[in-house]
């Protein structure tokens, strides 16, 4: 059985671990209580500075194909369009690679080989795509 010293002691270190865990319990929910409030302030922020747009182009913006700037005529269906196809493209071309990598370097390549990939891998990733896209427009254009 404890002695009353050591009982005293583990009681003072429980309730010092308790309000440790709830100060950072406190402290994560106010981070993450900021970001939804980030958030929340960006999209209003956005609504309420795009009103004098929407009141002269109404959401037929989204939905029309007219680019006539002579005019004073827009419409963002093109660009819209554009972005869900090369997005779809995009997701299409990546995950079956992705997946089928991350299965082979996990589970089927030996130790060795899948610890040299990952680290190309993980290489690669470091790389901002903006940089990949301009080594491919200065490779494609010539």
């Amino acid at each position: 059985m404890a002695t009353p010293a050591v009982a005293d002691r583990t009681a003072i270190q429980r309730r010092t671990t308790q309000t440790g865990d709830i100060v950072a319990r406190l402290i994560t929910l106010a981070f993450a209580a900021s970001i939804i409030l980030i958030t929340f302030l960006l999209v209003w922020q956005l609504w309420f500075q795009s009103a004098p747009t929407r009141h002269k182009f109404g959401f037929a913006f989204l939905f029309s194909t007219t680019w006539n700037p002579v005019t004073e005529e827009f419409g963002a269906l093109p660009f819209v369009y554009g972005t869900v196809i090369t997005s779809i493209l995009a997701l299409l071309i990546s995950v079956p690679l992705g997946l089928g990598s991350a299965i082979f370097l996990s589970e089927l390549a030996p130790a060795r080989i899948s610890n040299m990939l990952t680290f190309l891998i993980e290489l690669l990733a470091a790389i901002p795509s903006v940089i990949y896209g301009l080594l491919a427009l200065f490779t494609l254009v010539p």
